[in-house]
């Protein structure tokens, strides 16, 4: 990009997804509330209402306005674009109010962000995948249900919370 004896030289425009603090495969998730979901195989549990955050960085020669795509199984989310992203810039972007709900799922789920602009150099680092295992289960008796336990805390407002997963069968 610039000049070399006299003859133009070429930029490149390339964006990416970057891996960052507390992310899995570039994607850190977080319910609703702002509680991190840590580890890599996370299990979630049905109408839980969680947040997929990613990291975009500009890694090519030119400003950018990148489109940004989410879904979890085929069934989008909405994550706002970037717009005008320099050479070197880094973006946060998270998924939007309604969030993404975990209702009535039960099983495996892959959840894909990626980011995109025409020409991009380099494809190979433009979408992220993450699996989730989300729980709903049926049980006969108290003793097939997982043992409860209480969430991490977390802050809402000026109080802290932490909330108790309680197994039972009805």
């Amino acid at each position: 990009f610039g000049c070399n004896n006299g003859a133009c030289i070429g930029g490149v425009h390339d964006v990416g997804l970057v891996d960052f603090t507390n992310s899995v495969n570039k994607i850190f998730l977080e319910y609703k509330n702002g509680t991190a979901i840590l580890g890599k195989n996370p299990v979630l549990f049905c109408n839980d209402i969680i947040k997929a955050k990613v990291k975009v960085e500009n890694k090519g020669d030119f400003s950018e306005n990148i489109n940004m795509n989410g879904s979890l199984n085929g069934a989008n989310f909405l994550i706002n674009n970037i717009i005008n992203s320099v050479p070197g810039d880094t973006n946060f972007r998270s998924s939007l109010s309604p969030y993404i709900s975990l209702s009535d799922l039960n099983g495996f789920y892959s959840i894909i962000v990626s980011a995109s602009i025409p020409l991009d150099k380099n494809l190979s680092d433009n979408s992220a995948i993450r699996t989730i295992l989300v729980q709903c289960g049926e049980c006969s008796t108290d003793y097939d249900c997982s043992d409860d336990f209480y969430s991490e805390s977390y802050c809402l407002q000026n109080d802290v919370y932490r909330d108790m997963h309680d197994f039972s069968c009805l």
